[in-house]
């Protein structure tokens, strides 16, 4: 590990500058060319730590073990199990510890954290995708109390998903998952027990077709309900479908985005009190922000440069300024994308961050958590290489 991590540091030591590469495009998602330029915000060099497992694609961060310092939880595709790698207060992570999800070939393609037992410790979820003799199953790990879980509950589900959110739907106290999947995406409400009812199909697009990519839920109409929403692959679309009460939605609305829209985040990008939408354009390199209008429509959207074949995004207010940057998982770059935002929901520069350890070999980035892993008040990064078996943090800088 101290390897690597040395190899990382000598990389951006021979950089000229090692907080960036600036990213300039003009009046284009493509053509974008490299300069170096000092950005208004940087990250140290990244230090990568082995996810104890092979192919990882996804992470969430938590306190797991109740200790006030911020842990991580990854999805090893490869290898069919899930890390836990504890914090330590200041940047750095212990060696990852995993828990194997079942014994017929699971194939983990998502996770998702939230308390599924009401005893207020973070449990996960694992959405796994059929692949040879298994079945599509959500994986549910009980958190111990003591940041280890217990034995791995598989839920069969109809449908071999693609992404997964949570929240209370409801408004029973329970937490519920809404998992993507090909055609019809489903929800599977919570007993508040860790177990949940059965799933329940519901279409994102009025077609019926472009599954979900990508899920988020949020209140998108300030009526105090969650809404659901969907990035349809195909389609170029984001699905909307507004919480209605008695556990139904609404027909499917769609907004539309440039095709292949992937990873999805609802925040209140330029805030003003309404919910936005922002989705990676996976094919085109790009992503689209939708500004909410407050009752469940869109006013305007703007489009962001996002790297190589973006496919996740984390917002944060990275630098304290009280304006959300964006930071992109480029499955196809060197890293991620950072993109400084600005007050009203306007964006400022591109810059471009590495985060593997060849110059040579794409990381594939296929996620990335925004969270304060050395506990000074600022969000960090952590960035999974999937390419690399690893997972990056990056502490963030200030100039």
């Amino acid at each position: 590990m101290r390897i690597r991590a040395i190899q990382i540091a000598l990389r951006y030591a021979i950089k000229p500058l090692a907080c960036g590469t600036l990213l300039v495009c003009v009046a284009s998602l493509v053509g974008c060319s490299k300069m170096l330029a000092p950005p208004a915000i940087g990250f140290e060099a990244p230090v990568a730590y082995t996810t104890g497992g092979t192919i990882p694609i996804s992470a969430q961060a938590a306190d797991f073990d109740s200790d006030g310092k911020m842990d991580l939880a990854v999805a090893n595709q490869g290898s069919g199990n899930v890390a836990i790698l504890r914090g330590n207060g200041d940047g750095t992570l212990q060696t990852a510890v995993t828990y194997a999800l079942n014994s017929n070939g699971s194939f983990p393609v998502a996770l998702a954290v939230g308390d599924f037992n009401r005893d207020r410790k973070p449990d996960i979820a694992v959405l796994n995708a059929s692949s040879g003799a298994s079945v599509p199953t959500v994986t549910i790990l009980l958190n111990q109390g003591d940041g280890t879980f217990g034995t791995p509950h598989n839920i069969t589900t109809p449908a071999s998903g693609q992404s997964i959110a949570v929240g209370d739907l409801n408004g029973d106290g329970d937490v519920d998952l809404w998992i993507g999947a090909p055609g019809k995406s489903f929800l599977m409400l919570g007993n508040g027990d860790g177990t949940f009812e059965a799933p329940v199909a519901y279409a994102t697009s009025p077609s019926g077709t472009g599954g979900g990519m990508g899920v988020a839920m949020g209140d998108l109409n300030n009526d105090g309900k969650l809404d659901l929403t969907a990035s349809n692959f195909l389609p170029g679309t984001v699905g909307v479908l507004l919480n209605t009460g008695n556990d139904t939605f609404s027909m499917p609305s769609t907004v539309p985005v440039l095709n292949t829209p992937a990873g999805m985040a609802l925040v209140d990008f330029d805030r003003d009190g309404n919910l936005d939408i922002i989705v990676t354009n996976y094919n085109f390199n790009s992503a689209t922000i939708l500004f909410g209008a407050g009752d469940g429509t869109f006013v305007r959207k703007t489009f962001a440069a996002a790297g190589s074949l973006p496919i996740a995004v984390a917002v944060a207010d990275f630098d304290g300024s009280g304006n959300l940057s964006l930071a992109f998982a480029d499955y196809g770059g060197d890293g991620i994308t950072y993109v400084s935002g600005l007050p009203g929901g306007n964006i400022d520069l591109t810059y471009d961050f590495p985060t593997g350890s060849s110059k040579f070999v794409s990381p594939k980035v296929s996620s990335v958590v925004a969270a304060d892993f050395n506990g000074d008040g600022l969000p960090d990064i952590a960035a999974v290489n999937s390419g690399e078996n690893s997972v990056a943090i990056l502490i963030t800088k200030l100039p």
